[in-house]
């Protein structure tokens, strides 16, 4: 998120601070699920933290920020900082500035984000059986149950996630597509 931020601010970061902070962004997706599991179900013990939902929204919220920043970062880095110039040489204040240009320019790749997020923490089933403790996620509940044996149930189940998830995805396709064309239209009226 530093990253991000540092490129949404102009680049104000010590090449040498930025060049850590690139370079350490992807380390969970380059160390294994147990390592990171193990890892965390140690940082939580000796912090005195109980596992449960919320050691495992933490340790899935540690996961998925370097995606985010990744994807997001990206698309923050390529923002043509004219057109922000440009709302601010016409009396734009800051914050509306962001919020005609900026945030429009920027939400695609949130959204984005944000959907591979929702994939990727569900997927995340290693680090969750390390900080789940005596709670349960829905992926849990499954693969315990695929273990024992598929029934009528499990398929159900998988069906209803599979649904909500494209339901999400429209969603999202939906309200970027919005986005686009308004940002479209407002580009041809100027």
């Amino acid at each position: 998120m530093l990253a991000t931020a540092d490129q949404a601010c102009g680049g104000g970061l010590h090449p040498a601070h930025a060049f850590l902070v690139a370079a350490t962004v992807p380390l969970p997706y380059v160390m294994p699920g147990v390592l990171i599991g193990v890892g965390i179900l140690t940082a939580a013990a000796a912090g005195g933290v109980p596992l449960g939902l919320f050691t495992t929204l933490l340790a899935h919220t540690l996961l998925v920020t370097p995606l985010v920043v990744l994807i997001v970062g990206a698309r923050v880095a390529g923002l043509d900082q004219r057109l922000i110039e440009a709302a601010r040489d016409l009396g734009s204040t800051p914050a509306r500035a962001f919020r005609t240009i900026t945030a429009p320019l920027v939400l695609p790749s949130v959204v984005g984000a944000a959907l591979f997020a929702v994939v990727w923490s569900l997927d995340e089933l290693i680090v969750t059986s390390f900080t789940i403790g005596p709670d349960s996620t829905i992926p849990v509940w499954l693969y315990g149950q695929a273990r024992r044996g598929f029934d009528p149930g499990i398929n159900a189940l998988g069906v209803m996630l599979m649904t909500a998830t494209l339901f999400l995805f429209a969603m999202a396709v939906l309200l970027v597509g919005r986005v686009l064309v308004a940002r479209t239209r407002g580009a041809r009226t100027t």
